[in-house]
């Protein structure tokens, strides 16, 4: 038995060691509660698919809500189960289902790393608004893992990395782009901030100009990193679990696993994998303001249209800490660690 505060990693460990045998029966599963005297179960079908099962009661309506059927994702409501706890005991009772379908191990790994974040939403007690958007969620990051991917996993990894070593990750999280091919890879508002990451150890970046005349009023920061495939270095997974273990908020765990999903897309299994040096882009890290970005000066006609150039920031001056500190809690939260370099503080 688990706490309530249970992460994905134990979820797995505690379903690994159950057997599939359950009674020859209706709906029949083998599962535990996470928690003593928690509505919530996992566990595995007959057929070894891992389960979440979510007790339900006449008010909190679960009932009504619409099932679904995925590749990999099933979800039934209001179903009425029998449940192996014990060599000799069984429990029966009327749950929401959801079930992994003929998943190997790495979707088994999203799928945990999913109901980790719905359990952390959810109370001991859900009422039918929480668990249709919760589930809502869950539906639209599978649908998101078979579709073609929005981004170049380079530029996911450089993101990542940023959020994981943020004095506070949260405040990048929130203001983390919705869409992957957003103008900005953050904006709050009234602050912006555009990573590029290089692996050719040159700061020539390709920047649209659109990017580089950003909204009056608004400030721009550009963080220009170098990047370079390391077996040894954090993959993407492990950036991702680092950030989940900073992150409290299950909106804004929720709004992660969205934005790596339409990041990677279909080719999440070995974008996942992906592994760069982390000490290449600690020491390299600097962050530019758009003054300093050289740039087409001159308006362009508004019958001209995606502009896009790639700009040399080799001589152009970073921002001193004091400066990222000064221009605004968007970017003051960017600032990493406690070693100093150019500058910086750096991890």
């Amino acid at each position: 038995m688990l706490t309530r505060g249970a992460r994905a990693r134990d979820l797995k460990r505690l379903v690994a060691g159950l057997d599939t045998a359950a009674p020859n029966e209706g709906r029949a599963y083998r599962a535990l509660r996470i928690a003593r005297d928690s509505r919530y179960r996992v566990g595995r079908d007959n057929e070894g698919n891992p389960v979440v099962l979510i007790e339900t009661t006449e008010t909190t309506g679960a009932a009504t809500l619409p099932d679904f059927e995925g590749r990999h994702l099933r979800i039934n409501h209001g179903v009425d189960c029998t449940i192996a706890v014990a060599d000799a005991e069984v429990e029966r009772g009327r749950f929401s289902v959801l079930t992994c379908v003929e998943a190997d191990d790495s979707l088994n790994d999203r799928f945990f790393d999913a109901i980790e974040t719905l359990l952390r939403s959810l109370g001991e007690t859900p009422v039918t608004v929480e668990l249709r958007g919760v589930i809502a969620g869950l539906i639209e990051l599978f649908r998101l893992a078979a579709q073609p991917s929005q981004g170049t996993v380079q530029g996911l990894w450089a993101e990542l990395w940023l959020i994981a070593q943020a004095r506070e990750p949260e405040v990048l999280l929130d203001a983390w782009h919705a869409d992957p091919t957003d103008v900005y890879d953050f904006n709050s508002g009234p602050e912006r901030i555009e990573i590029k990451s290089s692996g050719r150890q040159v700061r020539k970046h390709h920047f649209s100009h659109r990017q580089l005349t950003p909204p009056a009023g608004t400030r721009l920061a550009i963080g220009s990193l170098f990047v370079e495939s390391s077996g040894g270095g954090p993959t993407v997974a492990t950036l991702i679990e680092r950030i989940r273990r900073q992150v409290a908020e299950p909106r804004t765990l929720r709004r992660l696993d969205l934005v790596v999903a339409a990041t990677l897309g279909a080719e999440w299994r070995s974008g996942m994998r992906a592994a760069f040096d982390s000490e290449l882009a600690s020491e390299s890290l600097r962050f530019f303001g758009v003054e300093a970005v050289p740039s087409i000066s001159r308006s362009i006609p508004d019958e001209v249209s995606d502009v896009r150039y790639v700009s040399d920031l080799t001589g152009a001056r970073a921002l001193t800490l004091k400066e990222m500190l000064n221009q605004g809690p968007l970017l003051a939260a960017a600032t990493p660690g406690t070693e100093t370099s150019a500058g910086l503080v750096l991890p």
